[in-house]
């Protein structure tokens, strides 16, 4: 069973800067990334704080 979200509500995946500075730059996934209009929230592990909020 699916659960619906509030519709005011968006879902972000939250990533490590690293990893988006590496594997989510290539053209592959930014391709997926946009088809699929995935929300992202970069951020960074070590100093605790959202770097980049994607929409």
């Amino acid at each position: 069973m699916i659960r619906q979200l509030h519709p005011d509500y968006r879902l972000y995946l939250a990533i490590e800067q690293e990893a988006y500075e590496t594997f989510f730059q290539t053209k592959g996934i930014q391709l997926v990334i946009e088809e699929y209009k995935i929300l992202l929230i970069v951020i960074n592990i070590v100093q605790e704080e959202i770097v980049q909020w994607i929409n």
